[in-house]
């Protein structure tokens, strides 16, 4: 069995037997996938090389630690916005030759998947989620392109810390931890 769950940012307790009963039962054939922020292990050794494009979106989002004034300014007005090595890192955005990597692989299947897993979301759920106040980005922009283009049955994704059932495809996962019953639609 695959079982499907968000964010732990380090914090496991998701799996402590009293609240994960049935890992008594699971063997090595069952798998538990975390869509997203595991937390725990990172390499900082891998460089990566974006282009113009991505460093001035990461540049209207994400603040540098010495920006205090900055921080102070976008805290007072309630601004979504994450700390540059402190809360984000460059790291946790796929390149561009990943996400091609990624098309050209779903091209080999002609766009038909039984279940996405990612960590985060199209825009267009990102919107439902936050009512528009979430702005969209390079990533959500090319999981819409994704969303549009797949014939899927579920997409499952973290990232927003909460658990909701968004429409009958998609799935924010945050601490509960569900079966994939996997049924392929094909």
């Amino acid at each position: 069995m695959i079982y499907i769950t968000g964010d732990t940012h380090s914090d496991f307790s998701r799996f402590d037997i009293d609240r994960f009963h049935i890992q008594n039962k699971m063997t090595k054939n069952d798998y538990v996938i975390i869509c997203g922020d595991f937390g725990g292990v990172w390499n900082y050794l891998v460089e990566s090389t974006y282009e113009k494009y991505w460093l001035d979106w990461l540049n209207e989002r994400y603040l540098n630690l010495d920006e205090e004034e900055r921080i102070y300014t976008y805290r007072k007005r309630g601004a979504f916005f994450r700390i540059r090595d402190y809360s984000w890192w460059d790291l946790e955005m796929p390149t561009k030759e990943e996400m091609e990597n990624g098309i050209r692989n779903l091209e080999k299947v002609n766009f038909k998947i039984d279940y996405i897993i990612t960590h985060c979301c199209p825009t267009s759920v990102q919107a439902i989620l936050s009512g528009g106040l979430y702005k969209k980005d390079c990533l959500t922009d090319y999981l819409q392109k994704i969303s549009e283009k797949c014939k899927f049955k579920k997409w499952y994704f973290g990232h927003y810390h909460e658990n909701r059932q968004v429409n009958s495809q998609f799935v924010l996962l945050y601490e509960d931890i569900v079966p994939l019953k996997y049924e392929s639609i094909f």
